[in-house]
């Protein structure tokens, strides 16, 4: 009888350590998944038109000169925050071959500006409030980044951070189209 109660207690000491473990292992798979990139080229990127900080209008359809990288995010984001930097520098590398959007996801232009007193980034920001934009790309975590060929389809597409390699790589991809 105390060798079955014994038994009991290791068999219940592994469930207790080994559940967390899986869900762990689980959790990562599923994110590495979540993260992975997937190329689109005959998806037609839906319009949007957002204010821009300034107060102007941007409209996706007038955008049709070259390729245009969006990138949605929000202040609260670590990854968004993260991944701006590089977002940065390509914006200065590329701002000429790419349109680049940073469009932030249901924040208020105070939170934004608050932000940006703190992070002076010089690419363009856009206002997506009421979720509209957001909710036509079906974004379902941020950041989220898709790029938008002149042709207008969706070339690429990401959920999850992205260092300026990948950026870079994604943005050449689309050049080439």
């Amino acid at each position: 009888m105390m060798m079955k109660n014994r038994q009991k207690t290791q068999n219940a000491n592994i469930e207790r350590f080994l559940l967390p473990l899986i869900m762990l292992m689980l959790l990562i798979v599923g994110s590495q998944k979540a993260h992975a990139q997937s190329k689109t080229s005959s998806q037609k990127a839906p319009n949007f038109t957002l204010k821009a900080l300034d107060g102007s209008d941007v409209s996706l359809s007038k955008l049709k000169d070259k390729p245009v990288l969006i990138n949605f995010w929000t202040t609260w984001c670590i990854y968004c925050v993260r991944e701006f930097p590089d977002l940065e520098e390509v914006w200065n590398e590329y701002k000429d071959k790419v349109h680049i959007l940073a469009i932030n996801v249901g924040e208020t232009k105070k939170t934004i500006e608050d932000f940006l007193k703190k992070n002076p980034y010089t690419f363009p920001i856009l206002m997506d409030a009421k979720f509209s934009a957001s909710n036509s790309y079906n974004v379902s975590g941020i950041p989220a980044t898709f790029i938008i060929g002149k042709d207008g389809t969706i070339v690429y597409s990401r959920a999850g951070m992205m260092n300026k390699n990948a950026m870079v790589s994604a943005i050449e991809d689309a050049l080439k189209k």
